[in-house]
């Protein structure tokens, strides 16, 4: 990344600090790890805003976990969670970050980060938004939680201004199954994925949310088809299976565009939601 001689950078060591900063100067560049911006052009992208880092603010690096919660300071290194024993990290959340494979990645890249970046999808986005995730924002006027599946606007930009991502709170305790797997188009470049998320209580289906994940384009939900497997007792019918994955099927042509469609993708997500909903069967 490159300074321009005109820019300043700040880097507060409080979080009231950086408040006053973005009041003095609302247009900052807010840099949390910085791992997008270098990887997206090699280290060499040109940032005209001033920039305000956020590495020196030792709160926005807390992790607190209780019953029924998980809550992480937004510089909260994806590497420094995943070494967090299993019993603090929930399994999709630890599959999510471990999809990214450069371990310097996931030493610098932070939470708020792999949350915010503007305009892919990241992979913790869709983890927390599936399992209803907030974030709290702050900004010279006061602070508000907001669901991170609410964080971006129609046109997928991530719609906050003036302010800060302090800290994600996840509910925990809530899925008995939880699978989340990346892959890379060879067709296409893209990112995709497959997040899964289930609770099954005393032989009964008591939750299911399943979500197919782009790089580039919005998730790929189906309420409708998770809430008709939803009160099911297990094992499930080899028919409601079928009516399930033929629900998302029948998404595809409408969600995906032509230009990034890819057959081995649409096989492998169908497949991989045919083998979760049959592994509930083994609960």
């Amino acid at each position: 990344m490159r300074i321009a001689a005109n820019q300043k950078v700040f880097s507060p060591r409080s979080l009231n600090d950086a408040l006053s900063i973005i009041k003095r100067r609302p247009g900052c560049r807010i840099f949390a790890g910085g791992t997008h911006v270098q990887t997206a052009a090699a280290g060499k992208a040109r940032i005209q805003q001033d920039i305000l880092s956020l590495h020196n603010i030792e709160e926005l690096r807390r992790i607190y976990r209780s019953d029924r919660l998980l809550e992480l300071g937004s510089m909260v290194t994806l590497e420094r969670l995943i070494r967090l024993d299993d019993a603090i990290v929930p399994k999709g959340l630890r599959d999510t970050i471990l999809a990214i494979p450069q371990p310097g990645i996931r030493s610098l890249g932070t939470v708020g980060g792999n949350i915010l970046v503007n305009p892919r999808y990241l992979s913790a986005f869709y983890y927390f938004s599936l399992s209803d995730g907030s974030a709290e924002l702050r900004g010279p006027n006061g602070s508000r939680w907001v669901s991170i599946a609410k964080l971006r606007n129609s046109e997928n930009q991530v719609n906050i201004n003036s302010e800060i991502l302090t800290r994600v709170r996840l509910p925990i305790n809530v899925w008995s199954h939880q699978i989340f797997r990346k892959y890379d188009s060879r067709e296409n470049g893209m990112e995709y994925g497959f997040c899964g998320l289930a609770s099954v209580h005393r032989g009964m289906l008591e939750e299911i949310r399943v979500s197919y994940v782009f790089s580039e384009l919005p998730q790929m939900r189906n309420r409708n088809a998770d809430s008709l497997l939803t009160g099911k007792r297990l094992p499930l019918q080899d028919r409601d299976v079928r009516s399930y994955i033929k629900s998302f099927n029948n998404k595809w042509s409408d969600h995906v565009p032509e230009y990034l469609d890819d057959e081995l993708m649409h096989t492998r997500l169908r497949n991989l939601s045919a083998w979760f909903i049959h592994s509930l069967n083994k609960s």
